[in-house]
């Protein structure tokens, strides 16, 4: 099976068992994947109300250190919110499904920011190699991925200016516009080729990532782990691409796991460079891994 992003390590990372129902803050896996390097987390779980004080310690320690942030927004297809999609300075996603129409049990509200596909995904699981699944799990690793591709090929954007790429060259659907989002699909639907592709501004270094009082960001760049500790790096050739799966309130059969994906940066330039242009589906065509395109 093949990936949106196939070169990517991962390292996945228990944080949680099913068991604990949500009860558990996931500060501590989201610090330690931080630290660690990460450049992108994705949070494929949902739990009903806002973030606690805890949880929202962690999204501002991600935020702070220039590290993106990707949740699903749920699967009970209504408007109550579910953290951490809500919670501001992350990307809320919703799924979509093989036609582009909203999954019926995809969450909505006015912090969803993307759609990807999420319907009948093939994945792995726990009883057998691969399976079929649907959520917004699976549109949510379709969008992180997405975005590790884009942090590779342009290592100089923030997380926000990443987000404003995804933004930007959204396929439109409902009653999204540029400036406006639309409740169910935020501002479209994700298209990695155009993300990667496109010429358009880097734009502001927060990007359309709401921040909670005060701001994440201030004048000066994002905060690295090395340069929040105090310390320094000899790997300057390394380039930190991760994307994290926290396990809290389980939305697939995928199981409980932090994923934190790395790459070489100049091995992601070769190959998004060395022809000239990305080797990617043309627009409105989503991979769907094993199976060639995803996509009418």
């Amino acid at each position: 099976m093949r990936g949106i992003a196939p070169d990517a390590r991962i390292l996945p990372i228990k944080d949680s068992d099913s068991e604990d129902e949500g009860t558990r803050s996931y500060l501590e896996a989201v610090m330690y994947a931080v630290d660690q390097g990460a450049k992108m987390i994705n949070m494929s779980f949902a739990t009903p109300g806002e973030p606690r004080s805890d949880d929202q310690e962690a999204i501002e320690y991600a935020a702070e250190r220039d590290v993106l942030l990707v949740a699903g927004s749920g699967n009970v297809g209504s408007e109550i919110p579910n953290h951490p999609a809500v919670a501001p300075g992350v990307v809320a996603v919703g799924a979509v499904d093989r036609n582009g129409k909203i999954w019926e049990d995809s969450s909505y509200g006015e912090h969803l920011m993307l759609a990807a596909p999420g319907v009948d995904i093939q994945v792995p699981t726990v009883t057998s190699p691969y399976g079929r699944a649907s959520g917004t799990s699976n549109a949510t690793a379709y969008v992180s991925g997405a975005a590790a591709l884009v942090r590779a090929k342009y290592p100089d954007l923030t997380a926000g200016q990443v987000a404003n790429r995804l933004v930007k060259t959204a396929k439109r659907a409902g009653s999204a516009t540029e400036d406006k989002a639309d409740p169910k699909y935020g501002y479209g639907i994700i298209q990695p080729y155009e993300a990667l592709t496109a010429d358009i501004p880097a734009g502001s270094k927060q990007g359309p990532l709401k921040t909670p009082d005060g701001g994440l960001y201030d004048d000066e760049a994002p905060k690295s782990p090395d340069q929040a500790s105090g310390s320094s790096s000899d790997d300057d050739d390394t380039l930190f691409i991760a994307a994290a799966t926290i396990g809290v309130f389980l939305l697939v059969v995928l199981g409980v796991v932090l994923l934190v994906v790395r790459a070489k940066r100049k091995k992601r330039e070769r190959q998004l460079h060395g022809g000239g242009h990305y080797p990617g589906p043309p627009s409105g065509h989503y991979p769907q891994p094993g199976q060639g395109h995803y996509g009418p």
